[in-house]
């Protein structure tokens, strides 16, 4: 692991996060939260728009696990407290998560962190700034074989 990327890992520790998501509320910092692994397909075109990176930030975030408010006064902001990943679902969620960057081209760097609050489970893909851009999800992905089975075993790990 990248040490910029075990440095995220220190922030989140040292802030705890609660106090982190009070810090990082609006999507042009490059935070966005997904309540489950299931959404496959956002997941992917979010990993890819942080790869393009129109809003200039050095590091985005993407928490899976944590559900976003859906109001139009109350974007970007994570509802708490955190619904999480199950631990039986973790390990598998995660290597679902790091077998998207086929699906993108060319090539987006993020790494996923298994994280933990309290009880609670959740992932954080974490996306530095990229260089040979711009990136794209492959038209394979709509209709490639592997994706659906990527979704298939997402479905069957649900608890």
């Amino acid at each position: 692991m990248d040490s910029t990327y075990a440095s995220v890992i220190g922030i989140l520790i040292s802030y705890g996060l609660r106090s982190l998501f009070r810090r990082l509320r609006k999507k042009e910092l490059g935070i966005e939260y997904k309540a489950s692994a299931e959404q496959l397909d956002k997941i992917l075109k979010t990993v890819c728009a942080y790869g393009n990176n129109y809003c200039d930030n050095d590091i985005q975030y993407l928490f899976i696990g944590v559900a976003e408010e859906n109001s139009e006064d109350n974007k970007a902001i994570p509802v708490l407290p955190v619904s999480g990943i199950s631990p039986g679902r973790l390990e598998k969620c995660k290597n679902i998560l790091n077998s998207l960057r086929s699906f993108i081209y060319p090539n987006v760097a993020f790494e996923v962190l298994a994280n933990r609050h309290g009880e609670v489970n959740y992932l954080l893909i974490v996306v530095l700034r990229q260089t040979g851009g711009p990136f794209a999800v492959a038209p394979k992905a709509e209709t490639d074989k592997k994706m659906a089975l990527l979704q298939r075993i997402v479905d069957l790990t649900k608890s």
